[in-house]
């Protein structure tokens, strides 16, 4: 008899433990992901394009450092490094454009703007 008690209380725990899973008791939210601030008045000639040629021989970093500056999702910015040469990100200012540029370059890949 004490086994069916045991099994009893077994039982209800695991339902309980389950119950509070699914109301989000288990499991927390992830961190709220930062917003870019909207890039200052264009100067210097207007806005910007960086492109990759090339991603180079380290694609991984490429996309790693890609999604910190765009803040977009794993496969929108693996597509987008699959897709080169072709443009990154548009219409920045000089000053991001020349940070992009030179943070995916550390990365490996080829980069310019345009």
């Amino acid at each position: 008899m004490d086994w069916q008690l045991l099994a009893i209380v077994a039982g209800c725990l695991a339902i309980g433990y389950l119950i509070g899973r699914n109301r989000g008791g288990g499991a927390q939210a992830p961190p709220p992901r930062p917003v870019r601030a909207p890039a200052a008045p264009l100067g210097n000639g207007g806005p910007h394009e960086v492109w990759i040629e090339d991603a180079g021989p380290n694609k991984i970093a490429v996309i790693k450092e890609l999604r910190l500056f765009t803040q977009l999702g794993l496969k929108e910015t693996k597509d987008l490094v699959d897709a080169a040469p072709g443009a990154v990100a548009r219409r920045l200012s000089r000053e991001d454009a020349d940070a992009l540029m030179q943070t995916l370059t550390d990365a490996g890949a080829v980069a310019r703007i345009r």
